[in-house]
């Protein structure tokens, strides 16, 4: 079974192949670390952790916490389960894939939860802007509605077995390897 999940500020989003898909929404971001186990636990429902052969997480950027989270949710599962493989996913990646979808083309900006945004440009599904070095019009930002009510774990997996993937290869890594943030270029929000 593979096991993907997202976590998005008061938000956390679990899928699994097997059927499961759930967005759990928070009262305060501070409730995920305290709320992460038991939405996996009712993802994987009465099956073993043994039945899980891959979990895909997303590598960021996201803010320091959440980096913190999964990277520890991460560590303890493998110390436990040393044979569930791991596969992390750009949150850019993620957002890409919906806005691709979606023919739209542009900037996303992701909230360092601090005022200010990372951001990475796209076109045609393809991140484009590795350097940050300016800005392509329009911008979308996470919590746009456009990336609204859609399970991001899910379309992480989605991302596993499709050309995406392929075209944007060095955006995959396999094993826990959380990147806190990319070299950001911050852009304040309009």
């Amino acid at each position: 079974m593979k096991l993907s999940y997202f976590i998005k500020n008061k938000e956390i989003h679990v899928f699994t192949d097997s059927g499961f898909s759930n967005i759990y929404y928070l009262n305060v971001s501070r409730e995920t670390s305290d709320k992460i186990v038991p939405c996996i636990k009712e993802a994987i429902g009465k099956r073993s952790f043994d039945e899980i052969t891959n979990i895909v997480y997303q590598t960021g950027p996201l803010t320091f916490t959440t980096a913190r989270i999964i990277f520890a949710l991460g560590k303890g599962i493998t110390l436990s389960n040393p044979t569930i493989k791991f596969t992390g996913i750009s949150s850019f990646l993620t957002y890409t894939t919906i806005a691709t979808s979606k023919s739209i083309t542009g900037t996303i900006a992701i909230s360092t939860m601090c005022g200010s945004f990372y951001k990475n440009s796209y076109a045609n599904g393809i991140l484009t802007n590795e350097n940050y070095s300016d800005i392509h019009e329009p911008i979308y930002y996470e919590d746009d509605e456009i990336f609204q009510n859609i399970n991001l774990a899910q379309i992480q997996t989605e991302i596993l077995n499709s050309t995406i993937a392929l075209q944007n290869q060095k955006y995959i890594c396999q094993g826990i390897n959380v990147l806190y943030t990319t070299s950001p270029n911050y852009v304040a929000k309009k």
